[in-house]
């Protein structure tokens, strides 16, 4: 074994494995087949690059890449390889250049040499590794990822070619690098049919998660300028069940999330993810949500799926109770046998710890009795958790639809709709509208696909709502913001396309919420919503936010959120718990406040007044049909010629590819307007009957 290890190490590796480095070392100095058993991504190349500065001095090393060789090349590319280093040592190997020309001879060429000639393949290998024996020193081959190649015919090849070079061979030694379970069932073997080729193998230690961060950023610091370690190391921090949660479980409970299967690259992955979103000064601001949100990303990918852009992340459904999915708020208070048996769910308590490496407080979310209230305004730690919550649910929302592929570049369309639109005169709406559409077009990031930021098919309120609820907005612009929508959608009933927008804005400030409900004042009722979930929604998040903004408290709103519950035209007992109880409130409000929040009240009434007539109006109202996703609701200047051309060319299904691709030839198509036209395929060919 090497005498001196320290000096050969990379700086910051796992110490965790010295062990395994050492057993690797003790195995390849009395055995020519070693593998490395450890899951994708899981230090193998990290750790044969250590190997590689420690054994330096005993081998020349040869790395053969198995997901580029196919069934046909894998005896060449070995043999090349090999041939490199003899090369590269001054030898010139007359056995590669032999066996390389008898691989590419015709099958029955290769069968005569074979049987009967001097240079059969059998007899050049011997040659080769004779060559071999003449370097000063040994030859290590390491083969990555065999687990991970197209067919298990070119494993077969590899174990094949791997018994011809090291047998009655001390000079070539071979290093398996793969994942055991991957290759079993690339090749449906069982384990003894691998261990006939690989002998001896070593399972790389299993590394927790929080050191293999630490290790991680330790190594690649330089590059990571915006990372606070102390952040992560909160992140990592055992939860002990406080006041609230105790309340709830009726024990004391040690709650942390560990992750089963730390891979590197997902690290790697996580660190650059969170260095990057923190370059945004207005993310940075808020920094514990970005590294739990990526956090989730990266090493719960199954609650990330769920992350949902118009449903807060501290209301979704992440656990699992008697059969039920519920969200936190549901949890039921329990005994301590039942909270055993609650958090003995290895998702119940990694979905808890989400919530707590979020920084969420568990006060508002969970405490069925938090509501207290003072001289009709909402006890202070009361606004304070709530805010708080939801400015992390904001912020969720917003991350996720950024991390979409469809939506990019979200900030530039912001400043682009702030300078094309809102600062314009509002005479030309569809002029100012058209010139921002046109900037989105032409004067794009080049690293940016300026078609992901406003989709066909996508409302664009919808789509550049979360630019403006990222970057706090002060009230008059968004005031602005949602003025245009209406003159421009020319709004002025109560439609579920309004509603569905209504609900993204929920949440932002008080003189932003209270312009919406004018707004909504000022509309039309056409029938009732009361079967349409959206709706719902609505009701619950602009009357709780009478109580958000500590005005009056609106217990009775948490009916409509009981599955249970339905909402019924004309029914005394929704009428009065719902909307009488909440208008009496607002009423002996005004009694003791300003002229400006007299106004204020005066909005909320008449908001709860207007629901309360349209949840009894007759006639009931269905969720509008989506747009036609093929309807061309904006063409660039510079493709109108173009698109001209496809229209008056009548083409059918068939011939539409075929006439795109032909002009694209003829260069009359640039590229950008073949990705347009291709969008517009199903609106611009003609059906036949």
């Amino acid at each position: 074994m090497h005498k001196n290890k320290k000096a050969k190490e990379l700086p910051n590796y796992f110490f965790e494995r010295k062990y395994d480095l050492d057993k690797i070392e003790e195995y390849l100095e009395k055995i020519n087949v070693v593998g490395i058993n450890a899951p994708w991504g899981g230090g193998k190349t990290y750790l044969f690059n250590i190997l590689k500065s420690r054994l330096n001095e005993k081998f020349h090393f040869v790395t053969i890449e198995a997901m580029a060789s196919t069934v046909d090349s894998i005896k060449s590319y070995f043999i090349s390889e090999l041939g490199h280093v003899l090369e590269n040592k001054g030898y010139f190997s007359t056995s590669t250049t032999r066996i390389k020309r008898l691989l590419k001879d015709s099958s029955w060429s290769w069968l005569a040499n074979f049987l009967w000639g001097q240079d059969s393949y059998t007899n050049l290998i011997q040659s080769l590794k004779s060559e071999i024996c003449n370097l000063d020193k040994k030859i290590l081959i390491a083969i990555e990822d065999v687990d991970r190649v197209s067919e298990k015919s070119i494993v077969e090849k590899i174990f094949y070619l791997s018994e011809q070079l090291t047998s009655s061979n001390e000079n070539i030694k071979i290093l398996f690098l793969y994942n055991e379970n991957n290759l079993l069932d690339l090749l449906q073997q069982d384990r003894y049919y691998i261990e006939k080729y690989i002998p001896y193998v070593v399972d790389l230690t299993p590394v927790s998660l929080r050191t293999t961060i630490e290790r991680v950023y330790d190594n690649e610091k330089r590059s990571l300028p915006n990372i606070d370690t102390k952040i992560l190391k909160e992140i990592f921090t055992p939860f002990y069940t406080e006041y609230y949660t105790n309340k709830l479980f009726n024990a004391d409970l040690t709650i942390r999330f560990v992750p089963n299967g730390v891979n590197i690259r997902r690290v790697k992955l996580y660190l650059n993810d969170v260095n990057l979103a923190l370059d945004t000064p207005q993310l940075k601001q808020n920094a514990r949500a970005v590294y739990a949100y990526y956090f989730t990303k990266h090493f719960v990918y199954e609650i990330y799926k769920k992350i949902d852009v118009a449903t807060p992340f501290s209301k979704l459904k992440l656990f699992n109770w008697k059969g039920e999915s519920i969200a936190i708020k549901d949890i039921p208070e329990m005994q301590a046998q039942d909270s055993q048996k609650f958090m003995g769910n290895i998702y119940n308590e990694t979905a808890f710890a989400l919530f707590r490496i979020f920084d969420y407080k568990f006060d508002i979310l969970i405490d069925r009795e938090m509501k207290k209230f003072d001289d009709n305004f909402e006890n202070i730690k009361v606004m304070k958790s709530q805010e708080h919550n939801d400015k992390i649910d904001r912020l969720i929302r917003y991350l996720r639809w950024r991390g979409k592929s469809e939506y990019t570049d979200l900030e530039n369309a912001r400043l682009q709709f702030i300078e094309h639109v809102l600062n314009k005169n509002d005479d030309n709406l569809d002029a100012n509208f058209h010139a921002f559409m046109e900037s989105l077009y032409n004067n794009l990031s080049p690293k940016r696909d300026n078609t992901t930021v406003m989709r066909i098919a996508v409302d664009w309120f919808y789509t550049l709502l979360p630019a403006f609820i990222l970057h706090e907005e002060d009230s008059s612009v968004f005031n602005r913001l949602l003025d245009f929508y209406i003159k421009k959608e020319n709004v002025h009933t109560i439609s579920y396309e309004l509603i569905k927008n209504l609900n993204l804005c929920w949440g932002i400030k008080r003189n932003v919420y209270l312009h919406i409900l004018k707004i909504f004042n000022e509309q039309n009722i056409v029938g009732n919503m009361n079967a349409i979930p959206e709706y719902r929604k609505f009701l619950v998040l602009y009357l709780n936010d009478m109580s958000r903004y500590g005005f009056v408290d609106t217990h009775n709103v948490g009916l409509l959120e009981k599955k249970d519950f339905k909402i019924i035209g004309n029914d005394e007992k929704i009428n009065y718990l719902i909307f009488d109880s909440l208008m009496e409130k607002l009423q002996n409000l005004k009694q003791n406040v300003t002229e400006s929040v007299r106004k204020d009240i005066d909005t909320m009434i008449s908001f709860v007044e207007k629901n309360k007539k349209m949840v009894n109006t007759p006639n009931e109202m269905k969720p509008s049909k989506e747009k036609n996703p093929f309807e061309i609701s904006f063409v660039p200047q510079n493709f109108k010629k173009e698109l001209e051309m496809v229209k008056s060319a009548h083409l059918s299904d068939d011939e539409f590819d075929q006439y795109v691709d032909a002009m694209y030839r003829k260069e009359e198509f640039s590229v950008d307007c073949v990705s347009f036209l291709m969008q517009q395929k199903k609106n611009l060919i003609v059906r036949q009957p």
